[in-house]
């Protein structure tokens, strides 16, 4: 936190209200003001301009404060370091991409009955995300249909791989990475290990097909890690879930097509997290 930050801190501290402020960044409304003070999730750590970026996150909870809601697009848009640039940058895009994602929840619910895998908003987000940074074609969402654009993601998602060529040079990025880790349940054997090089992410991604490849990047800076459980079939371990991990938090844990875990998955996962002292923040 910076010298300003702590000051405009102390201000609050002996009573001055945030919008009575006038050395504040940006203009906080009285809902903004609140959730500032009393509504921020539990697991957000703003790591930049303190006052600045709580505007923006504010802003967004203003229209919808669900925790788990706002949990997915946080990860999903990777503010935790991302959100002193491209997310200020190009705040009104994002806005309207939170808005989209809050009218249309119980739509995308429905989509997922009926779809093979899952999509949820960290999938849309990464083809999203993807469109508007890296092909430089951004996907407005105004009288944007959820079902197609889910439609899109998802034939997207499974073959995203495909747009990145099988690594050349087998890049490794951890020099010393966490033990398998093994389970067993119900004469069912699991294991769990870390994937620390491209060429087995890029494998991960085409077993399971799903986006994983193109966190390669957030994997070779270590912002994230990414592990594999795996299941034991006939004398062979064989792929069924892929986890990210970001500091000791588990935030994504998906199967093939991007499905969803299952209750027994879940259980190993969380055996696994309590094992390492990681926390759970996805759900089945």
């Amino acid at each position: 936190m910076s010298m300003n930050d702590m000051h405009l801190f102390l201000k609050i501290i002996n009573g001055k209200s945030i919008r009575k402020i006038d050395t504040f960044p940006l203009l906080y409304s009285k809902k903004q003001a609140h959730l500032f003070l009393h509504g921020l999730p539990n697991f957000l750590k703003i790591k930049g301009d303190f006052f600045k970026e709580g505007w923006y996150l504010t802003k967004l909870l203003t229209y919808n404060n669900n925790e788990q809601f706002f949990l997915d697009f946080y990860y999903g848009l990777k503010l935790e370091y991302k959100i002193s640039t491209l997310f200020i940058h190009d705040f009104s895009y994002w806005l309207e991409v939170y808005l989209f994602f809050t009218q249309n929840e119980q739509e995308l619910e429905k989509y997922n009955l009926n779809a093979i895998g899952n999509i949820s908003i960290r999938d849309i987000l990464d083809y999203l995300m993807y469109k508007k940074y890296t092909e430089q074609n951004v996907v407005f969402m105004k009288n944007r249909s959820l079902s197609k654009l889910c439609s899109t993601v998802q034939e997207w998602d499974f073959y995203s791989y495909k747009k990145s060529s099988y690594p050349v040079e087998n890049t490794s990025w951890m020099d010393i990475k966490t033990e398998e880790w093994t389970y067993e349940i119900a004469n069912k054997k699991y294991s769990v290990n870390e994937i620390c090089d491209a060429n087995t992410l890029y494998q991960e991604a085409a077993t399971l097909k799903h986006c994983v490849y193109l966190y390669l990047d957030d994997c070779i800076s270590k912002r994230i890690r990414i592990f594999s459980l795996k299941k034991l079939t006939k004398k062979k371990y064989e792929g069924c879930i892929t986890i990210e991990l970001r500091g000791k938090n588990i935030i994504q844990a998906r199967g093939k097509y991007n499905r969803f875990i299952n209750k027994e998955e879940l259980f190993i996962l969380n055996e696994w997290a309590k094992n390492l002292g990681y926390k759970m923040l996805v759900l089945p």
